[in-house]
């Protein structure tokens, strides 16, 4: 659930996430059948949250729980730990009960994590999620369900994974024109790769990573007029009117090719030339000015 506000307050953006999970147990003894639950948002004080759940999703009573040994590890993309949680016991659950014997809070950075929630012989559930800036703001944004193998677990949403992300850019369009976000639709969500960290979209006076930056190209339609919002792994933000579109081969800038973006002249003080660029290193470049075709 999305709801931005923007002033003194951002309310929650908040993801559930769970999966069925049977236990490994001996032939002749019932397996117990739990599902592990992660409940993330960043709340108003740009906090992270996760709450730990577990649910009893058989027809026994869970009565193992002092051989519960559970754990949740939260780390970079890198693999970096960020925080780990350990519970040793849980308690009798009936079927259908829910216990909730973990949480944790703190501040993250925008980029990519990945948490693990398991327990032994019980199961597993792995979350890989990113967190993106918007407007000067964190947000959950992309969101993947792992299953104890491996494999991906497939999310609900039009665009799965992406849909995270596809909402976020629909509540913020919706905001900024004052219309309700019923009123805005996907028309596309595309993977596409940015020249820099800027997406194309640089903000004045911030500096960006001048790496090719993979990404994604989310269009919106709403009162026929169609808007685009650009995302990575940290950041999410609406393209101006005019903005260049990222090449269709990945990279909005030809290898040894500048790009300009825009030129800002200030009467008798400056001009401004910036863009893209995609030279080595050590390149050098030089640049003329002319007025009325003279030098």
């Amino acid at each position: 659930m999305y709801r931005l506000l923007k002033g003194s307050v951002l309310v929650c953006v908040v993801v559930m996430v769970s999966m069925l999970l049977a236990g490994c147990r001996a032939a002749d003894s019932a397996a117990p059948e739990l599902e592990f639950v992660a409940s993330m948002q960043v709340d108003s004080g740009q906090r992270f949250n996760v709450s730990l759940g577990v649910r009893n999703g058989g027809d026994e009573p869970f009565t193992d729980y002092q051989a519960f040994n559970g754990t949740m590890d939260l780390t970079t993309a890198a693999g970096e730990r960020v925080a780990s949680i350990t519970v040793a016991t849980l308690w009798r659950l009936e079927p259908g009960e829910t216990a909730w014997p973990a949480a944790f809070e703190g501040r993250l950075e925008p980029g990519a994590y990945r948490l693990a929630w398991l327990a032994g012989d019980y199961g597993t559930v792995t979350v890989d999620f990113t967190i993106v800036e918007l407007e000067g703001w964190l947000y959950l944004g992309e969101e993947r369900i792992l299953g104890p193998g491996g494999e991906e677990i497939l999310g609900d949403g039009e665009h799965g994974a992406l849909q995270s992300l596809a909402d976020l850019a629909r509540v913020n369009l919706a905001q900024d024109l004052g219309m309700d976000v019923e009123s805005v639709t996907v028309v596309g969500v595309e993977e596409t790769e940015f020249a820099d960290a800027s997406l194309g979209v640089p903000e004045e006076g911030r500096a960006y990573a001048q790496v090719l930056t993979p990404g994604y190209s989310i269009r919106l339609e709403a009162g026929g007029t169609g808007y685009e919002y650009r995302a990575s792994v940290e950041r999410l933000v609406r393209v101006p009117d005019g903005a260049p579109a990222p090449d269709p081969g990945g990279s909005p800038a030809a290898p040894g090719r500048v790009s300009i973006q825009g030129v800002e002249v200030v009467s008798g003080e400056a001009v401004r030339v910036y863009g893209v660029a995609s030279l080595p290193g050590d390149a050098c470049i030089e640049t003329e000015l002319y007025a009325g075709g003279e030098p």
